[in-house]
Protein backbone atom coordinates (compact mmCIF):
# COMPACT_ATOMS: atom_id res chain seq x y z
CA UNK A 1 0.00 0.00 0.00
CA UNK A 2 2.82 2.59 0.78
CA UNK A 3 3.72 1.93 -3.00
CA UNK A 4 0.45 2.50 -3.68
CA UNK A 5 0.42 5.67 -1.92
CA UNK A 6 3.73 6.84 -2.47
CA UNK A 7 5.01 6.91 1.21
CA UNK A 8 8.65 6.61 1.24
CA UNK A 9 8.88 7.44 4.88
CA UNK A 10 6.36 4.55 5.21
CA UNK A 11 8.45 2.45 2.32
CA UNK A 12 11.67 2.75 4.39
CA UNK A 13 10.66 1.78 7.91
CA UNK A 14 9.07 -1.76 6.17
CA UNK A 15 12.58 -2.19 4.22
CA UNK A 16 14.58 -1.98 7.45
CA UNK A 17 12.64 -4.15 8.93
CA UNK A 18 13.04 -7.05 5.98
CA UNK A 19 10.08 -6.15 3.97
CA UNK A 20 9.85 -8.50 0.94
CA UNK A 21 10.17 -7.03 -2.58
CA UNK A 22 8.69 -9.75 -4.18
CA UNK A 23 5.59 -10.11 -2.77
CA UNK A 24 2.52 -9.60 -4.87
CA UNK A 25 -1.09 -7.74 -4.54
CA UNK A 26 -3.87 -9.17 -5.70
CA UNK A 27 -3.31 -8.13 -8.81
CA UNK A 28 0.08 -9.62 -9.08
CA UNK A 29 1.97 -6.76 -9.14
CA UNK A 30 5.20 -6.45 -7.16
CA UNK A 31 5.85 -2.91 -4.83
CA UNK A 32 8.47 -1.76 -7.85
CA UNK A 33 5.75 -2.42 -10.55
CA UNK A 34 3.15 -0.63 -8.71
CA UNK A 35 5.74 2.51 -7.90
CA UNK A 36 6.05 2.54 -11.20
CA UNK A 37 3.13 2.34 -12.45
CA UNK A 38 1.87 4.78 -9.90
CA UNK A 39 4.72 7.37 -11.26
CA UNK A 40 6.65 7.58 -7.79
CA UNK A 41 9.82 7.80 -8.90
CA UNK A 42 11.58 8.33 -5.31
CA UNK A 43 10.09 4.71 -4.75
CA UNK A 44 11.45 3.01 -7.68
CA UNK A 45 14.87 4.58 -6.60
CA UNK A 46 14.70 3.23 -3.33
CA UNK A 47 13.19 -0.19 -4.22
CA UNK A 48 16.27 -0.81 -6.43
CA UNK A 49 19.24 0.73 -4.17
CA UNK A 50 17.73 -1.91 -1.39
CA UNK A 51 17.61 -4.49 -3.78
CA UNK A 52 21.38 -3.83 -5.17
CA UNK A 53 22.30 -4.07 -1.61
CA UNK A 54 20.91 -7.26 -0.48
CA UNK A 55 21.75 -8.71 -3.63
CA UNK A 56 25.39 -7.82 -2.80
CA UNK A 57 25.27 -8.90 1.08
CA UNK A 58 23.55 -12.47 -0.67
CA UNK A 59 26.65 -12.82 -3.29
CA UNK A 60 29.09 -11.90 0.01
CA UNK A 61 27.33 -15.03 2.28
CA UNK A 62 27.70 -17.12 -0.84
CA UNK A 63 31.49 -16.24 -1.35
CA UNK A 64 32.25 -16.95 2.40
CA UNK A 65 34.29 -20.05 2.95
CA UNK A 66 32.98 -22.20 5.85
CA UNK A 67 35.34 -23.68 8.61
Amino acid sequence: MCAYGGHLAIAKLLLEHGADLDILDVDGDTPMQIATTRGHSELVILFEEVRAERDRLARECDAEVPR
